[in-house]
């Protein structure tokens, strides 16, 4: 993106193993802090996932970008 600056995980990112259903996952947000903290960037996945119990998450790298104006 011309005149921005981007910056994207570089590693994947492991959640483990599910213990619960979560339902859809389609979207994916930082914050700056583990609990009542400020949403810094959002973003969609390219496709959803119903995640269950007993389910692992692993975003793959480069599939988390931020874009700074």
């Amino acid at each position: 993106v011309s005149g921005k600056e981007q910056v994207s995980n570089s590693a994947p990112v492991d959640f483990g193993t599910l213990t619960a259903d979560l339902g859809t996952v389609a979207y994916w947000g930082i914050y700056d802090a583990l609990t009542a903290g400020n949403l810094l960037w959002y973003g969609s996945f390219t496709r959803s996932k119903n995640v269950l119990n007993g389910d692992a998450i692993t975003v793959s790298a480069g599939a988390i970008v931020c874009t700074l104006a």
